[in-house]
């Protein structure tokens, strides 16, 4: 935007600001239209450099908020970074380096919108859409999402300055003492916050939504905002003569969320602010302060209580789809958990069996958790065939009597995290999972192990029927193989580990240890079904609890893939399971 030019104020710039701001919390409409009627806002779109100004996100005069075109695609630009800076932890394996190379290209984009003189020319990284456009890949719409909840929370922050300068109780810009403009700053902060997540329950309850995954997202889409003002501010994120620290921000925001903050949300705030750190040394982040201790013998405490609350909704989503949801097993698991947490003495024979059908318990409702927001909508036949078998079958089996249950368990995971990489999953085939996008149509086996005895008969069985129902139709079929072995997984304990790194490390290397003791029979066997299976998908997972009381969902997916499997075929698998380990992060 030349600079030359007066800023826009025009009903367009007015009418993008308001869906912004609605599209952010929409269940705050009405009080939106008594804000717009009180303060009389005028939104201006100003030039690129504005008053000697090169970003430009503020509000004067009592009724302007002025914001330009490099702020909003530096905004943009940010929520990629900050998804890359999360992505690159949740997708390398452990013990890797983090390949740091796309961060460091997404923020070198950031940058040069900062510095460009025409910064709406300048070119967006690769997979990077043009600001306001939402990819259908959820890999590349997320951080669009996100950013736009961000400058949603950076516009709600401008009008609350106005709402002081109105109420005439704005700091003095003259003062000697920054105290007062730090303290606006912060109050500013606050509203912005407390508006986006205040009243969220209202929202989630009227679009009969979980309020936890809302929650997540709106939270999710204040710590992007905080990133990009990380970036923004390279190298200075201290306290100013008009600005708290950044550091101070992210914790007054924290502690505003309350106990109630998704620790999900927070988990993936934390690892994009440790990445960026790799490559900004002393740059802020969440840092645990004496109100994150966690006590282990509350369950108001309890690491899993996230998962209890969406509970009802689940239960009341089977109903809906004609299961006796009351009398499934899933309406037993609460009690479970709560028969644990009023036990006299936990350390005792009886408490020793009530912990372990806590663990249970809770594994158990996580996964129907991640089906229901995966397969929320779906309503195939096929579909809800499979989740009649899920919801069948003992409360606590062990893996020899767990049967087939736990089978269609498996296969529906497997469904929901092909799903959310951007594949189409059609239920009303025999295959256990039919998986298609634009480029590939896989079939999938997924067999469970109840035993170690049983690996090769399950490899054989899964390779024959994708054999079998590839060779039945002219598509070139993409068949793999995914057999959980998790029943098989050894020398690792289940509990008191001194924390999540830990936690990943005993299951990874148990993971391997399975491989190396079966080498031989999965290259073979790989090899054997090669003309229409690209691998095997070997998976593990265990509830694992830390020395804080904590209790963690480790989990490992280990590939293998023929060794003559042609070099176009060896990347069609990588492409397949690009979005795959991340997926499951996504759901979770």
């Amino acid at each position: 935007m030349n600079s030359t030019l007066p800023p826009r104020k025009d009903e367009q710039v007015k009418t993008a600001v308001r869906n912004v701001l609605l599209g952010s919390a929409p269940e705050r409409e009405s009080e939106l239209a008594s804000l717009w009627s009180l303060l009389e806002p005028r939104f201006q779109l100003t030039a690129d450099t504005y008053d000697g100004a090169r970003l430009v996100m503020e509000a004067g005069m009592y009724r302007f908020v002025r914001f330009n075109h490099r702020v909003v695609r530096a905004f943009w630009i940010a929520g990629f970074a900050a998804w890359e800076a999360y992505r690159v932890v949740a997708e390398t394996p452990e013990f890797e380096p983090l390949d740091l190379k796309r961060l460091a290209e997404l923020i070198d984009a950031f940058e040069r919108v900062l510095e460009s003189d025409a910064p709406e020319l300048e070119a967006l990284p690769k997979d990077v859409p043009e600001p306001g456009h939402y990819d259908g890949n959820p890999q590349l719409r997320a951080p669009g999402e996100l950013a736009t909840l961000g400058v949603g929370w950076a516009l709600l922050h401008e009008v609350r300055h106005l709402k002081h300068q109105q109420e005439g109780d704005s700091a003095d810009p003259y003062e000697e003492d920054p105290t007062q403009r730090r303290n606006e700053e912060m109050s500013c902060d606050a509203f912005a916050t407390k508006f986006l997540l205040d009243q969220l329950d209202a929202y989630a309850q009227r679009e009969n939504v979980s309020s936890n995954l809302v929650r997540r997202k709106r939270e999710l889409g204040i710590y992007f905002a905080l990133f990009a003002m990380i970036l923004l501010a390279r190298d200075k994120w201290g306290a100013s003569q008009t600005h708290p620290s950044i550091q101070a921000r992210i914790n007054a925001i924290r502690a505003l969320m309350g106990s109630r903050r998704d620790e999900v949300a927070e988990a993936i705030a934390s690892a994009a602010f440790a990445t960026l750190h790799a490559l900004m040394p002393g740059s802020p982040g969440i840092f645990p302060s004496p109100d994150d201790a966690r006590s282990s013998t509350h369950k108001k405490d309890f690491a899993g209580e996230s998962i209890l609350k969406e509970m009802p909704c689940v239960l009341e989503w089977l109903k809906e789809k004609g299961l006796s949801a009351l009398k499934s097993r899933y309406s037993r698991y609460e009690k479970d958990v709560d028969n644990f947490f009023s036990c006299d003495d936990p350390t005792s024979a009886d408490g020793r069996v009530k912990f372990d059908k806590l663990t249970n318990s809770y594994t158990e409702c996580l996964n129907i958790v991640l089906i229901h927001r995966a397969f929320r909508d779906e309503a195939s036949q096929g579909f809800v065939d499979r989740l009649s078998k899920v919801a069948d079958g003992q409360d606590h089996p062990d893996a020899s009597s767990a049967g087939s249950s736990r089978d269609f368990l498996f296969e529906l995971l497997i469904a929901a995290r092909m799903s959310l990489s951007g594949y189409k999953i059609d239920f009303n085939k025999i295959t256990d999972v039919v998986a298609e996008n634009n480029e590939f149509l896989v079939f999938g086996e997924c067999k469970r192990l109840s035993s170690e005895k049983k690996f090769e008969k399950n490899f054989k069985k899964a390779g024959k029927q994708i054999t079998a129902q590839a060779r039945a139709i002219s598509q070139r079929v993409y068949g793999l193989v995914f057999l959980d072995v998790s029943s098989c997984l050894e020398g690792f304990p289940k509990m008191e580990l001194p924390n999540v790194e830990e936690a990943q490390r005993a299951i990874h290397e148990s993971l391997e240890a399975f491989v190396v003791r079966n080498a031989s029979k999965i290259e073979q066997l790989a090899e054997r079904f090669a003309e229409f299976s690209l691998g095997v998908c070997l998976m593990g997972q265990a509830p694992i609890w830390t020395q804080d009381g904590t209790l963690y969902m480790a989990a490992r997916t280990r590939v293998v893939a023929p060794k003559s499997l042609s070099d176009e075929d060896f990347n069609s698998l990588k492409k397949i399971l690009g979005g795959f380990s991340s997926s499951m992060l996504c759901l979770v």
